[in-house]
């Protein structure tokens, strides 16, 4: 695959350090995940629709191919913090957990004509689980939040962004200090880019001033030392910085399409943005 690399914007630069592959090799991957207990273990899901698992225990030097087979490409991978065997598999129209490290996995029971995207763990407390997407059953599409109290085993669904125009959740970001507060990344069939923030664990929702025509946003990241640093990165316009919650954005790149955002763990001021063949990096919080 050739991959070019570009360096675009002052403030996200082109990351040009040594980087050492330590595979595995053979295809693209879809997703990935790795233990907070035990970063060791990582697992990453291959692009391919019918799908096992790789993984490591030893921090990549060695991998091998999981046995408990996914049917469908896995949008994200979440391992539990406490637990590495215990990883969950979001498949767009369901949502799978295993309890054995891959060797076999269970359908949850999530809320019906709803298609995931992405999930995330309440930092606070891993028995509570979030995925966001959209609602097919009725016209026009609306955005919806699952949440799970109990480990994935039963689930409540909440439907907002109820336009004329079909609308989509695409990700979703946990508040580190105040974990009711979600907020959740979206786009409108005309392509308008939406911000909703929940106060209460998804029960009720404000839209955002955000208004952005960028398509989907595949990464919303909240700054851990700081929560009212929140960074969007719509598909197709750049990463769009706000300081006061959500309230008043600045453009800080025209990088596009970024499909992850993150922080350095222990640095603050150093965050990364990942495009399909670069990495980049910020040392002063993305300005």
């Amino acid at each position: 695959m050739k991959r070019l690399l570009v360096i675009v914007s002052v403030c996200f630069g082109l990351l040009l350090a040594l980087w050492t592959p330590v595979g595995p090799g053979g295809g693209n991957v879809y997703s990935g995940d790795i233990s907070n207990t035990n970063p060791a273990v990582i697992y990453f899901a291959p692009y391919n629709s019918s799908t096992r698992l790789v993984k490591s225990t030893d921090e990549g030097t060695t991998w091998v191919q999981t046995t408990g087979v996914l049917s469908g490409y896995v949008y994200d991978l979440l391992v539990h913090p406490a637990d590495p065997s215990i990883v969950y598999a979001c498949l767009g129209s369901s949502i799978y957990r295993t309890t054995d490290g891959g060797a076999s996995w269970m359908r949850l029971n999530t809320p019906s004509s709803n298609y995931f995207r992405e999930m995330a763990f309440n930092p606070q407390n891993p028995n509570v689980i979030y995925a966001t997407g959209y609602y097919y059953g009725a016209s026009p599409y609306k955005q919806v939040l699952v949440r799970s109290d109990d480990g994935g085993n039963t689930w409540s669904a909440f439907y907002f962004d109820t336009t004329t125009t079909n609308a989509y959740g695409y990700s979703l970001a946990i508040d580190p200090v105040d974990t009711a507060t979600v907020y959740v990344g979206g786009y409108r069939a005309s392509g308008l880019t939406t911000l909703h923030r929940s106060s209460d664990r998804g029960q009720t929702w404000e839209e955002l001033p955000f208004g952005i025509s960028g398509y989907y946003p595949y990464a919303i990241y909240i700054s851990p030392a700081n929560s009212n640093l929140i960074f969007v990165a719509p598909y197709t316009s750049g990463i769009y910085r706000s300081t006061d919650r959500g309230q008043t954005w600045t453009r800080v790149t025209s990088l596009a399409a970024v499909y992850r955002l993150t922080g350095a763990s222990g640095n603050p001021a150093v965050l990364y943005a990942s495009t399909s063949g670069s990495v980049y990096r910020s040392q002063d919080t993305g300005r």
